[in-house]
């Protein structure tokens, strides 16, 4: 019985943790590849307008630019390159049917990081000066 790290590629349905252990990322780094593949999202979705959120309208030169690119900027923040299929299955996580179907892709905000925990009321109240 194989292991499902010992895949070869990754598939669409694949959790991200899976993903993050395939490419050996820590969750620092997982984080950066995040927010770099979300903005080479918007700035691909603000040159080519899409009638439809869909990987596959992308042009296929713009697809290899920006794969090119998200890796360029990784590389220059030490983290490891990704493999396409690493980078096909973020980009179709980001245009998934359904769950982002009425996003508004120019006010997205930035995802929290692994680890990211709402803060309590306590803590975000600010402490009475009576007492």
């Amino acid at each position: 019985m194989t292991s499902k790290l010992s895949r070869v590629r990754i598939l669409v349905k694949d959790k991200a943790e899976l993903v993050r252990k395939h490419i050996n990322y820590t969750e620092l780094q997982w984080g950066r590849f995040h927010k770099i593949t979300r903005d080479q999202l918007l700035e691909t979705r603000r040159l080519y307008p899409l009638e439809q959120d869909s990987w596959r309208h992308v042009p296929a030169q713009r697809r290899t630019e920006m794969w090119e690119r998200t890796n360029n900027l990784l590389q220059s923040e030490d983290c490891p390159p990704v493999p396409i299929d690493v980078f096909v299955w973020r980009m179709h996580k980001l245009l998934q049917p359904g769950k982002n179907r009425h996003r508004d892709w120019n006010n997205v905000k930035v995802g929290r990081p692994f680890g990211w925990k709402k803060p309590t009321k306590k803590e975000d109240e600010i402490p009475d000066k009576k007492q």
